[in-house]
């Protein structure tokens, strides 16, 4: 980010995520910069901090899937510019699979522990949505914490 910056291609060392809950590719990740129109009605930005300058690491904690707290320990989580997901940890990931592996039970659901994916056998209109059962991690830095649905 600070070599993006030093030439000119972005214009401040930030990154920011839109997110939206709603079929289809509605979320995505900007760097450089955020956009207030691109704020949905109703919503607001809060910026968190990452661990250090120098890592695109920030703070998480309480892991849920749902209402349900399926992990609540401190937590490094990388946000790369270069890859389209975010990293967590291998085990915590599996206990991700686990809880999708439970709730898509008898709808084709596949889990790879060694490659650390998911996938459905089946076209996503066939897959029953189970609602409520969205992802959500609570961020935080040394001002502020949020809880951010993905």
């Amino acid at each position: 980010m600070v070599q993006l910056q030093q030439t000119g291609k972005i214009s401040n060392n930030v990154v920011a995520f839109y997110t939206r809950m709603e079929d289809g590719n509605s979320s995505h990740i900007k760097f450089g910069g955020w956009d207030q129109s691109a704020i949905a009605e109703g919503g607001s930005l809060v910026m968190v901090r990452t661990r250090d300058v120098n890592s695109f690491q920030l703070n998480a904690h309480q892991f849920y899937i749902g209402e349900e707290l399926f992990l609540d320990k401190i937590r490094a989580i990388d946000i790369d510019p270069m890859l389209p997901y975010i990293y967590m940890p291998d085990l915590d990931y599996v206990k991700i699979q686990e809880k999708l592996q439970e709730i898509y039970y008898g709808q084709g659901i596949k889990c790879d522990y060694t490659m650390n994916y998911c996938r459905f056998s089946k076209p996503c209109s066939d897959v029953n949505a189970v609602v409520g059962y969205d992802l959500h991690v609570t961020f935080y830095d040394s001002q502020k914490t949020i809880k951010l649905n993905i």
